[in-house]
C-alpha cells in the first residue's frame, strides 16, 4: 500500500508505517502493537506517547500473521502492509485503505497536517558480500561482540544506540549480509553502518 496526500507527497514503507501507527493510536488504545525489526524508531516514539508497548518481529509476512493470531490487534509492516486482527490475519490492502480513511475522518485533519510533526530520521541500506561458509562465523562473532550492548536478536542482530540503530541480517538465499541503519542525523547513520560493515568484512577472515 502506498498513499499520496492532498499535496502530492508520497508515503510508503517506514513513513507510511509511522503515519498509520500515529493515526491508529490516536483512536484506539491496544496494549501492544507489533512491527518488523527494521521499523523506524519513530514508531516507538509515538507508541510511548500513548503508553503502548511495541513488539519487534521478524522481517516476513508470516511473522506478522503470527503476531496477529497471538491477539495483537494492530500489526504494521515496513513494505506497506497492515494487519487489523479483528478483520483478518493477513494484510489486506482494500481493508487497510478503508481503515485509514476512517481514521483520517475521525482525526478531522488532512494527511499533510497529520504528517507535519513526523520525526526526521535518516535511513541507509547496504549489502556486504559473504561466502556461505563464513556466514556462521560472522554471526557467532556478532553475537559475542554485541552481548553487552542493547540489542534485538529476533531476526539477525539489531544493535541499539540512543541516536541510531543498525540491523545486520543474513540473506537466506544469497551469500550476502543486509545492513540497515537509521539515525537522527545522516552522519550518525553512516557512522554506525560503516562500523558494522567493516566488522562483517573482518569477521569473514
Amino acid at each position: 500500500l502506498t498513499i499520496v496526500d492532498e499535496k502530492g507527497k508520497i508515503y510508503k514503507d517506514n513513513e507510511l508505517l509511522y503515519l498509520v501507527t500515529k493515526l491508529y493510536l490516536s483512536q484506539y488504545k491496544p496494549e501492544t502493537i507489533a512491527v518488523p525489526i527494521s521499523a523506524t524508531m519513530g514508531v516507538n516514539f509515538v507508541a510511548r506517547e500513548h503508553g503502548i508497548k511495541v513488539v519487534r518481529i521478524r522481517e516476513d509476512h508470516l511473522a506478522m500473521m503470527e503476531a496477529a493470531r497471538s491477539g495483537i490487534e494492530f500489526v504494521g509492516g515496513t513494505r506497506g502492509g497492515f494487519i487489523f486482527s479483528y478483520f483478518g490475519f493477513a494484510c489486506d490492502a482494500m481493508f487497510s485503505m478503508v481503515k485509514i480513511l476512517e481514521l483520517m475522518a475521525k482525526a478531522g485533519q488532512p494527511l499533510s497536517l497529520l504528517a507535519a510533526d513526523m520525526p526526521k530520521f535518516f535511513w541507509i541500506q547496504r549489502e556486504v558480500d559473504c561466502p556461505w561458509h563464513a556466514k556462521g562465523k560472522v554471526m557467532r562473532s556478532l553475537i559475542e561482540y554485541t552481548k553487552n550492548f542493547p540489542r534485538d536478536i529476533v531476526d539477525g542482530v539489531r544493535v541499539i544506540r540512543s541516536d541510531a540503530w543498525v540491523l545486520i541480517l543474513p540473506d537466506v538465499e544469497r551469500p550476502v549480509f543486509h545492513l540497515l541503519a537509521e539515525g537522527k542525523t545522516k552522519e550518525v547513520a553512516e557512522r554506525i553502518i560503516e562500523e558494522y560493515e567493516e566488522l562483517v568484512k573482518k569477521w569473514q577472515k
